[in-house]
């Protein structure tokens, strides 16, 4: 009972052991019960926890690398089973998959969305290791997109812009290409890199083959690089880079606007 407890982490649910166990509460009350006469386990609030880290660790090494694999990928189906959280089921399925493993690739990615807004340097750990899954598999570069946009709600921009462009100038998925190219201009818009994003903006729109939803979201970044919001209207200076995107064929409206 200890060594599926340690899968479960320093802490768990007894319902969730349960459910990994796969046998009701009823028959998992004495050998708890014993667990924590003994001292190895304790209580936090509605869990149980191990007395110390020192000892789940002592617990969960004693079993084989292999054991631990399969006994993870049965907790993550049986969470996923229960309902759980993505965040939840991913987390243990990541811990058995292997390269190529579809099941755990698509946890890992639906957790990643679903703490994107709230927790988006958590998202691109998750989005990460899910990329890191899907090395040989065609949806990795769809799977990018949604990393330099986390990178990007995370602050970490300078990233965000270092894999876009990595991706633009190597062999990529030409159907992921004007997506790359809109989270750049975001990227370089809201870190502040006006000129740059403006010049981005200019290249991307050389490419003819843009739809109009994609071209008018570029000029729209475009426009803000040219007229970044400011409590005092435009400026002489960045009145004169109005050109930038008039070129284009479709001049920024006004700050006042």
């Amino acid at each position: 009972m200890l060594r599926l407890a340690s899968i479960l982490g320093t802490r768990f649910s007894p319902n969730d052991l349960s459910l990994v166990a796969g046998r009701p509460m009823a028959q998992l009350t004495a050998p708890l019960r014993e667990g924590l006469e003994a001292g190895f386990l304790h209580e936090q609030g509605d869990e149980l926890a191990f007395r110390h880290d020192l000892v789940w660790d002592a617990v969960y090494e004693d079993q084989p690398r292999g054991v631990r694999r399969a006994l993870h990928i049965a907790a993550g189906e049986a969470l996923a089973a229960s309902g759980a959280p993505a965040p939840r089921v991913a987390a243990h399925l990541e811990r058995g998959a292997e390269p190529g493993d579809a099941r755990a690739i698509e946890w890992l990615t639906r957790a990643a969305r679903e703490v994107a807004l709230r927790a988006p340097a958590v998202a691109v750990v998750l989005l990460r290791r899910a990329r890191e899954l899907a090395r040989d598999l065609p949806e990795r570069d769809g799977m990018l997109i949604e990393l330099v946009v986390v990178l990007s709600w995370s602050g970490q921009l300078d990233e965000a812009e270092r894999l876009a462009r990595e991706a633009l100038s190597g062999p990529h998925d030409p159907s992921v290409e004007a997506a790359l190219a809109l989270v750049l201009a975001r990227a370089l818009t809201l870190g502040g890199r006006n000129a740059d994003a403006v010049r981005h903006v200019e290249a991307a729109l050389e490419d003819g083959l843009r739809s109009e939803p994609e071209r008018s979201e570029l000029l729209a970044w475009g426009a803000l690089a040219v007229f970044p919001p400011t409590p005092h209207g435009p400026t002489p200076g960045r009145a004169r880079r109005r050109g930038a995107l008039s070129r284009r064929g479709t001049t920024p409206p006004s700050a006042s606007r």
